[in-house]
Order: C-alpha cells, then structure tokens, then sequence
C-alpha cells in the first residue's frame, strides 16, 4: 500500500518541479533583451519571448506565431539564414549575423545563435538567440568608409611628394653643381661679397635637397614602400666617394675625415640607402665638431657582423638626448661659436637612418660621454 502511495507522489513533485522550471525559464526569456524563439522541424515559430519582439521589432506574438522563421529576414541573407538552419541541424549549432525587417519597415542587424535540441517528447527543436548588433554595423560601415578616405588621401598625399620630390631634385641638382664649379674654378675672380651671396645659395641649395630627399624617404618608410635592392657593394669605395662630396663641408671648418678601413669589405646592401646612412652619420659629424678637428671613419668585421662607425670629437650628447635621439624631429639643443654649428635641420636625419639600418636588419647605436666629449655612432649589418 505504502509503495502504491509513494509512485503517485513522486509523479506528482516531478510534475510540480518541470513546472517551476519551465516557469522559472519562461521568466528569463520573457525578461531578455534578445529575441528568443523555438522553431519546429518545419522552421515554423512554436515560442517567442513576445515583449522582446514587440519592443525591438514592433511585432506583436499573433504576427509572428506559426510563420517560418525567417519570413522577415532582408532578402540579400535568405540564403544565408537558410544555410544556417541546414548548419544546425547538422551540427547541432550555428551562428550568423542578418538583417530582420522592422515593422515600421526599418532593418535592423542581428548576431543570431541556433541550437538544436529534443523536446519531452523527441521532437527535432531549434532555439534561435538574437542580439541587436546595429550600432555596431553602423559604426564599422561608418570605419569603413573613413578608413577609404585615409587611403585615398594617403595616396594623393605619396603621389603628391612623389612629384614634387621628382620635379625639385632635378633643377637643384643643376644648381648645386653649378655653384660648385663656380666654387671650384672662379672663385679666385669673385669679390668677397659676391662670394658670400654665392655661399648662401650653395648653402639654400643643400638644406633644400636634403629635406626633399628626406621627404621622400619619410613618406616611402612610412607607407612600408621601400624595397631595398640588394647587390654587392664596395663599402670601402662608397664612403671614400660620399668623403669627397662633402669636401666642401670639411674644407669649410677646416676638418678632416680620418678614413680607416684595414680591408675591402664587399657587402650585399641598397646602396642608394646605405649612402643615405653615411651621408647622414657623416654631415651630423662635420656639424657638430669643433673647427680644425678631425672625424675618424672606421670600418671592422665582427663574425658575420659589419661594424660601421663614425666618430668625432664634438659637442657629444647628454643621457636626455640620447633617449629621444632617433626619433621624428628631434635635435641637439647646442650653440658654440669655437664649433661654427648651423641649427637649421629638419631633425629626419637620424630617425631616417634608423630605420634604413633596421631595414637591413641592422642596429645603430650611439656612445657619449656627455656634452662635449664627443660621440660614436655605430652601425652593426648582417654580412651576407
């Protein structure tokens, strides 16, 4: 008898349990803020929690109960909701992002998440979550667009440079070969004021060619746009002809450039870069030390390591200067008149040559002992 009593009761508090979860469940899904629905096997809605739709969609239960799941679906991702459907059933689960149709007409964006399950009784279910993604569409479309805008006026901008740059280094190339032969032949016949304005130009001319060729150079690094081209160099070869362009320079603060290379070193690098590395390295030399000094160039093999080196015994640099050295803009804060020094500069030097070294997986790295006690520059390449 006891045992007759216990199976109805048990039955009975199963009963009352599945109630209070499917009471308690229901209570979740009525207070979401996503759409949630129970499809049938037909893909026909069986349950949507109805606050939900009627407040995100404007819908209310008796639009949408028994219509197939995606009869508001934008037509540009019907197929895409139905390969999602075939997914879960498949899979078990599946997740996409659609467009569902406002009642008011509007189209609205959603992350949707099916999963598939069994009811009570075995029949093929599929729960289908929806959160609005809107704002979010509307604001990576929005990034989108402002991210074709950047292109195109990065791409006027390089094109821009890339003509300017080409068109202004022709005639100051004419121009500053001009000066120098009259420099180098006729400077004996010229008045001393006369040649003063000629130095100003000369002057003009070269500060004027390197910041377009630094120009250049920034705006090809900064778009990853240099590709360097790489053949055997005579690096021996290439610093001895960059010393004899910079006689000018050297023979102006009466300086010389101590050249020190105990062999040839034939090296696979872009040599129209590396002269920019050494031109750079070498004016720096030349404009901060001392009138009547000299600027050691050396060269040594470490391994399979290229040692470069530049060294001077100038106006040197403090800790602080150091740290932001070979950054954009960035220049020495001197002023001696024993050490003749022009501050104009556009301070691209350095974070040029940085990057040409890096470019050939080398490293540049500087040594001081402080404010005039002169400076090193080193520059370390692969020998390849």
């Amino acid at each position: 008898m006891k045992f007759n009593r216990f199976i109805p009761n048990l039955l009975k508090k199963k009963k009352i349990e599945m109630e209070l979860s499917e009471e308690m469940y229901r209570l979740i899904a009525e207070n979401a803020s996503e759409l949630i629905r129970v499809l049938n096997d037909s893909f026909e809605i069986e349950y949507l929690n109805e606050e939900a739709h009627k407040n995100i969609l404007g819908y209310p239960k008796e639009d949408l109960y028994r219509k197939v799941g995606y009869f508001f679906v934008h037509p540009d991702e019907i197929q895409d909701i139905i390969s999602l459907s075939k997914e879960v059933i498949r899979k078990g689960h599946a997740t996409r992002e659609g467009r569902y149709k406002h009642k008011n007409g509007d189209w609205l964006w959603f992350d949707i998440k099916a999963t598939k399950f069994k009811d009570d009784v075995g029949n093929t279910k599929i729960l289908t979550i929806a959160r609005e993604i809107t704002t979010k569409k509307e604001y990576e479309k929005y990034l989108k667009r402002e991210n074709e805008k950047l292109k195109e006026l990065e791409k006027i901008r390089k094109d821009f440079l890339d003509i300017a740059t080409h068109e202004l280094k022709i005639p100051l190339n004419s121009i500053l070969g001009s000066i120098q032969l009259l420099d180098e032949s006729y400077s004996h016949k010229l008045s001393t004021d006369l040649f003063k304005y000629v130095e100003i130009i000369r002057k003009g001319v070269i500060k004027l060619n390197n910041l377009v060729l630094n120009l250049l150079d920034i705006s090809n690094l900064e778009t990853n746009n240099i590709k360097l081209n790489l053949h055997t160099v005579n690096l021996n070869e290439l610093i001895q002809d960059i010393v004899s362009e910079l006689q000018q320079l050297l023979k102006k603060k009466q300086q010389q450039a101590v050249l020190d290379f105990p062999e040839v070193f034939k090296i696979k690098l872009d040599k129209q870069r590396f002269e920019r590395v050494v031109i750079n390295l070498l004016n720096n030399a030349i404009k901060y030390s001392p009138i009547n000094s000299k600027i050691y160039l050396k060269l040594r093999k470490l391994d399979n390591l290229l040692e470069f080196s530049v060294i001077d015994n100038g106006v040197g640099i403090s800790k602080e200067e150091k740290s932001k050295l070979f950054k954009r803009f960035s220049k020495l804060d001197v002023m001696r008149s024993d050490f003749n020094i022009e501050q104009e500069g556009t301070g691209l030097g350095l974070y040029i040559t940085k990057k040409i070294v890096e470019l050939h997986q080398g490293t540049i790295e500087v040594e001081s002992e402080g404010r005039n006690k002169g400076a090193s520059f080193r520059v370390i390449i692969p020998i390849k």
